[in-house]
Parts: structure tokens; C-alpha cells; sequence
């Protein structure tokens, strides 16, 4: 599975984040539509990194969430390989996922989460 296959309408219900438990690369947990998904960093030379792979359903997500629907769009920039997870409610990215300046010389593994941009958190 890759990023691109999430693209569209979702309900997000999850968000877990940490190291792997078998190495020091770091995760990104994320659950749509009652999948988990995890994304594993590849830390590569320490200078470089990006995903190394896409698990499905090996996670649970330690911070639930409600109900929010979210649009999964690839950003639009042919250097980077990320998964935007946008509020439809708000209309704020909440998550992304990917890698960066993934045909450069220094790529590195992009999980960032953005609690702050949900509607719920705005009373909406």
C-alpha cells in the first residue's frame, strides 16, 4: 500500500505517534475508516530519511479522536511525497504524512500533527 492509495473522503478516528519498538526509527499512526495505518521511518544515514513502509492494521492509535471527516489529498509539489489530511469542517490541514525533498539529496520523513487546525477544537 502507499499514501496515494488514501486519497479521498475519510473519517479519522485516531492519531498515535512514537519509536518503533524494534529499532529507533520513529512512527506515525493515523486510523481512517476503522484502519490503522502506520507509517515507519527508514533513518538511513542519520542525515537522511524517509518511509520505509505503510503497515495496515499491526497499530492501535493511542489518542482517539471524534468523528472527523477529513479529505486526503498528495500535496502538489513533485519534490515531496505527502499525505495532507484536511479538516473538511475547518478547512486546515491536521495532519501530513510523507517524506520531503523525495528526489534530493537529503530526503527526510515527514509526520507532523496539528490538532490546533480541527474544528472541534474551535467549536464547530
Amino acid at each position: 500500500m502507499e499514501l496515494k492509495d488514501l486519497v479521498g473522503e475519510h473519517v479519522l478516528t485516531g492519531i498515535g505517534e512514537g519509536t518503533w519498538p524494534w529499532g529507533c526509527e520513529n512512527y506515525f499512526s493515523f486510523e481512517l475508516d476503522g484502519h490503522v495505518y502506520t507509517a515507519i521511518e527508514d533513518e538511513e544515514d542519520g542525515y537522511r530519511s524517509s518511509i520505509k513502509t505503510l503497515l495496515v492494521d499491526i497499530f492501535h492509535c493511542e489518542t482517539r479522536l471524534p468523528n472527523v471527516r477529513v479529505v486526503a489529498t498528495m500535496e502538489d509539489n513533485v519534490d515531496n511525497e505527502i499525505l495532507i489530511l484536511t479538516d473538511m469542517l475547518s478547512g486546515k490541514p491536521i495532519a501530513n504524512i510523507g517524506t520531503e525533498d523525495f528526489h534530493g539529496y537529503y530526503p527526510c520523513f515527514a509526520a507532523k500533527w496539528m490538532p490546533e487546525n480541527m474544528a472541534v477544537n474551535h467549536g464547530q
